[in-house]
């Protein structure tokens, strides 16, 4: 496996930040066991399950400074992630095609920095995404494991 990721901070005004990141991973198989190959296992050319080729995420971040009310921070946050397969013979039937993930969030921290709270939006566009395809039986019927589509909680904290 060998890959190369680039990750950059900047802040084009006062309290406002821009995060993104990119990731690729080349995870083809280049040596294999010609007994594993023949029972289904991974080939040379196959490439590792799990492992996408190209991650690509970017938020924009804002504080607001509340003076004695503290500070308010909204996010938000785009992620892609490639294709992946989940069987180590590539089997297209078991795999996860490309998709694009948006998150917010709103968090709120006490001038004392004491107590602090945040409500997260996860997955607003309610992407559908897969987490593994079970294909198994005489019948090769496939049941997908979903990820999570869109959720919504509130976090409260109290630090002494």
């Amino acid at each position: 496996i060998a890959g190369l990721e680039f990750e950059a901070r900047w802040a084009p005004a006062d309290s406002w930040f821009v995060e993104a990141a990119v990731g690729y991973i080349d995870a083809e198989i280049v040596e294999a066991d010609p007994d594993s190959t023949n029972s289904g296992g991974p080939a040379v050319g196959d490439t590792v399950p799990f492992v996408p080729e190209y991650n690509v995420s970017a938020s924009l971040i804002k504080v607001f400074d509340l003076g004695n009310g503290g500070t308010l921070t909204p996010r938000l946050d785009y992620s892609y992630r490639d294709d992946v397969l989940f069987t180590a013979d590539n089997d297209p039937d078991n795999s996860q095609g490309s998709y694009s993930i948006i998150n917010a969030n709103m968090s709120w921290i006490s001038p004392s920095d004491k107590y602090a709270m945040t409500l997260y939006l996860n997955n607003i566009t309610d992407e559908e995404t897969i987490t593994y395809t079970d294909i198994a039986g005489s019948n090769a019927a496939g049941v997908d494991i979903l990820g999570r589509g869109f959720e919504w909680y509130l976090s409260a904290e109290m630090r002494f």
